[in-house]
Order: C-alpha cells, then structure tokens, then sequence
C-alpha cells in the first residue's frame, strides 16, 4: 500500500519523542521496461543517464501517490498497527523482507 508523508510525530507531541528522527514516503513505482536501466558500470555517462531516467519516472509516481489525500489517515492506521504487532511479544520475524528505498529527506 502506498503512504504519503508519516507526519505522526508532527500531529501530536506525545507521539515527538518516539519516532525516527525522518520522514517517510512511499509510492507505488513501475518500470515498463526495466532493462532499459541496465547499464555498464564503468560507464559513468551512462550511469547517471540511466539514474536520471529512473528518476523521473520515480518522480513521476511520488508526485500521484502524493497528491492523493486519503493516503496520510489510511497510512497512519497502517503504521500504528504495524507498529503494535512488532512491539508484541508475540511477533515473530519469519525471514521474508521487501525492497524498500528509505530517504531522510536530506540523502536523495
């Protein structure tokens, strides 16, 4: 599910001083056709041109999730009950993971 902005730290105070010092934004990015992006490392012309394409599409897809106001409320109740079932003690981890692109908002 894709969220906007997690604002939680900034609706409530009580909520400042136990989360991450970062925002979060997620959107749903698809690449048509990702082996266009496939490049030769030790090209660094075509590196950046392949990253700059990536780019604009990923830039493309924030800009819709973003503008999507539902998001931030259905987001919110996502995190809060992701965030009681971690916090249980009876949540295990069972191995599997998801590609997920983290920025602080400062390291773009």
């Amino acid at each position: 599910m894709p969220l906007p902005v997690n604002g939680r730290r900034y609706l409530r105070e009580e909520f400042a001083h136990c989360q991450y010092g970062s925002c979060q934004a997620c959107a749903v990015v698809e690449f048509d056709n990702l082996e266009q992006f496939a490049v030769d490392f030790e090209d660094k012309v075509a590196v950046a041109d392949a990253l700059i394409r990536a780019m604009e599409v990923t830039r493309k897809s924030y800009d819709y999730w973003l503008s999507k106001p539902f998001l931030l409320p259905l987001g919110l109740a996502k995190d809060n009950f992701l965030s009681a079932l971690l916090e249980s003690s009876e949540s295990q981890p069972d191995g599997k993971t998801v590609p997920i692109i983290a920025s602080d908002g400062l390291n773009d």
